[in-house]
């Protein structure tokens, strides 16, 4: 066996090749060695010398593969182009089963093509429309609506867990161009209030109707519309997105038949005062629409005058704390 700690000298003799070094010593097995890095195709020549004995190392290097370019007008969603259609500030990212979407990006259609609104057919919103499917998870999603930079959709039925998301163009055809991928976070519910209107800061008034059809809001704040504030003891209908699994179970894509109940615990509060099981009459789908929850409550005789937060948690899931109610307590309360 050679002995240890002889001196080997390593060298490109022909061809191109970047060394992790130009000299080592042998090991206790008489062993030397080193890497190289090829810099350009062809036959590249190592040798490598101790003393009077030498070692030559041939190799024929190839060029590797490359991956041409995708299209110039290929789908592509945006990094963290996903959000539920409440539009709080910051957007609600995560996705829950029958919950209201919108996946943003570009080359949705292709170049020119006008938007376009799908419509009910046989009970139900196609998964392809316009030559567009979105999937999530490999699951197509029923679509409400395409444009060249957004599409919106009803999230079909998961699990929680990280679950991918693209778009294809041309769906289901020869020239099918598929976009990137991007993980969304599932979740059992991902509740979201809708809003009368939107601000930059996320205080939003939710959207929030009386019994007798007013909606609740400070009067004058939004033109044209029948406004007055929320007092103790109304019982109010608030719409919300995103509040997962009812019983019945519904049919992702089509109007809910009737009412269903959200299956997991609920809780409320409005300015921090937490609604008894009583003050919450029902909680789950409003019937006849798509994607669309309600929340029938009683305004507690405890709640303060002013622009109060209101927050749902549905299981271990929570809203975004923008959303408010405007309350005008009795007089003296």
């Amino acid at each position: 066996m050679p002995p240890a700690g002889v001196p080997v000298a390593f060298a490109v003799t022909a061809g191109s090749a970047t060394l992790s070094a130009t000299a080592a010593l042998t090991d206790a097995n008489g062993q030397a060695g080193i890497s190289a890095t090829p810099t350009k195709a062809g036959i590249l020549t190592l040798t490598a010398t101790a003393g009077p004995l030498s070692a030559t190392f041939t190799a024929t290097i190839t060029d590797p593969v490359v991956t041409p370019p995708p299209p110039a007008d290929q789908p592509q969603i945006s990094p963290g182009g996903i959000g539920q259609n409440g539009f709080s500030v910051p957007p609600v990212q995560t996705i829950s089963t029958g919950a209201i979407t919108t996946i943003y990006g570009s080359n949705f259609m292709a170049a020119g093509s006008a938007p376009q609104i799908n419509a009910i057919s046989g009970g139900t919103l196609s998964t392809n429309f316009a030559g567009v499917c979105v999937t999530f998870g490999g699951l197509k999603a029923p679509i409400f609506a395409v444009a060249s930079t957004q599409i919106t959709v009803e999230v079909p039925a998961l699990t929680a867990t990280t679950v991918p998301v693209q778009v294809l163009r041309n769906c289901g055809q020869p020239g099918e161009l598929p976009s990137n991928t991007l993980n969304a976070t599932a979740q059992s519910a991902s509740p979201e209030f809708l809003y009368l209107s939107t601000a930059a800061d996320g205080r939003n008034p939710v959207a929030a109707v009386t019994a007798e059809g007013a909606f609740v809001g400070v009067p004058g704040s939004i033109p044209g519309a029948n406004l007055r504030p929320a007092v103790p003891g109304d019982i109010l209908v608030v719409y919300a997105l995103g509040l997962g699994a009812t019983s019945p179970a519904q049919v992702v894509g089509s109007p809910a038949a009737g009412a269903g109940a959200v299956t997991q615990s609920v809780g409320i509060t409005i300015g921090g005062v937490t609604l008894a099981p009583s003050d919450i009459l029902y909680v789950g789908v409003s019937p006849s629409y798509i994607g669309l929850y309600q929340i029938n409550l009683r305004v507690p005789a405890s709640v303060p005058s002013g622009n109060q937060p209101v927050v749902i948690q549905v299981g271990g899931n929570q809203s975004p704390t923008g959303g408010y109610l405007t309350v005008q307590a009795a007089a003296g309360a």
